[in-house]
């Protein structure tokens, strides 16, 4: 069995971390790792990462846009635009 450590997940490079099968193994270590029912300090971390490796795994482009009513998710940079009043829009980057 592979380590699923906090370490080994954030250093991983190759998505076949997540198994045969991206979609089945990403929504167990998800559940796992998710900031929600983990109280480790990287669990946000982690769970970023996964969705990274998961999305490679499918073949997303991280160039790739999302919209979104009222708003657009890019992962170019992982910026997030928040919709407000308009002309009042927020661009939150990481």
């Amino acid at each position: 069995m592979p380590d699923l450590s906090a370490e080994a997940i954030l250093n991983a490079r190759d998505p076949a971390i997540l198994g045969s099968d991206p979609g089945a193994g990403f929504r167990a270590l998800a559940l796992l790792w998710h900031p929600d029912y983990c109280n480790d300090p990287k669990a946000a971390e982690v769970l970023a990462k996964l969705v990274r490796l998961r999305d490679r795994a499918l073949g997303k482009s991280p160039a790739e846009t999302w919209n979104i009513p009222g708003g657009a998710i890019s992962w170019e940079g992982l910026s997030v635009i928040v919709p407000g009043a308009p002309g009042d829009a927020k661009m939150l980057t990481k």
